[in-house]
């Protein structure tokens, strides 16, 4: 199913003409140390003002997945590069991750999640699956932060709040847990030269780039026509049956064909 802008549907769930409605997301590059792009992060934009207003974190990171994947097509949003997403512990338990290209994303573990054992566990699942697992807007590395290191890939710095004094401390001491360790909120130019200066791998911020709103028309399916591929899944048509009914929604197949072309590029380096 789909999420947009609140409402948890796939398709249009009302009338039955097909017809089309714009969506919006933002992206904003992450750089390496050469200065290379090579990741985006993908960000929530509602229809009506195209700006975040996150309400529900769970609701608009789906969103953000459903879009991608299912209307703009991953390609022509990340180009050949990573992508990072906000993921509430909500989200990092739920099945709407079986839908991205594993070896193409970086979940985010927000800043106001409690770092339990179980969702160090399941960090654990979703790296073996693949995914690469980042703490967000860090600060300082605390000793709840420290225990959890062992769960992640990489630490987001909230560069703007770091204590300049310790700033190269506290890189080191990511940098020797083994991950990687990303500036964000890079603003100005002197921020950068410190960042890199501190040994930091990774940069993003207005510096380099301001979220870019991407939006398209997506062409939304009828209710009627999706509810009878539903219901001819659900009694094991045969192929003829369901390739008839597919005909008669056009926009549902462009939304499968992305899905499944969706993981087909490998990694992009990124330090």
């Amino acid at each position: 199913m789909s999420l947009d802008d609140g409402s948890y549907v796939l398709i249009c769930q009302r009338g039955e003409k097909v017809g089309s409605m714009s969506i919006f997301v933002a992206r904003q590059p992450i750089v390496n140390r050469r200065g290379s792009v090579v990741a985006q992060e993908l960000l929530f934009r509602d229809a009506q003002s195209q700006r975040a207003n996150i309400s529900d974190g769970f609701r608009c990171s789906a969103a953000v997945v459903e879009r991608v994947l299912g209307a703009f097509g991953l390609e022509q949003v990340l180009d050949g590069t990573d992508g990072y997403l906000n993921t509430p512990a909500e989200l990092i338990f739920s099945d709407v991750l079986e839908l991205l290209p594993a070896s193409r994303f970086t979940l985010e573990i927000l800043e106001d999640e409690a770092l339990t054992p179980d969702l160090g566990a399941q960090c654990d699942r979703l790296r073996q699956a693949g995914f690469r697992i980042a703490l967000d807007d860090v600060n300082a590395i605390t000793p709840e932060i420290e225990r959890f290191l062992q769960h992640v890939d990489i630490v987001k710095l909230d560069w703007p709040y770091i204590d300049p004094k310790a700033a190269q401390e506290t890189v080191r001491r990511c940098r020797r847990a083994g991950k990687l360790v990303l500036a964000e909120k890079v603003e100005e130019r002197a921020d950068h030269a410190r960042a890199m200066q501190a040994g930091v791998d990774l940069f993003q911020g207005y510096h380099f780039a301001k979220p870019q709103l991407l939006s398209s028309k997506r062409e939304v399916a009828s209710f009627a026509g999706v509810s009878k591929v539903l219901q001819l899944i659900m009694e094991d048509a045969s192929h003829l049956h369901l390739e008839q009914a597919l005909k008669s929604v056009p926009p549902l197949v462009v939304q499968v064909l992305r899905l499944a072309n969706s993981g087909r590029s490998s990694r992009a380096r990124q330090a």
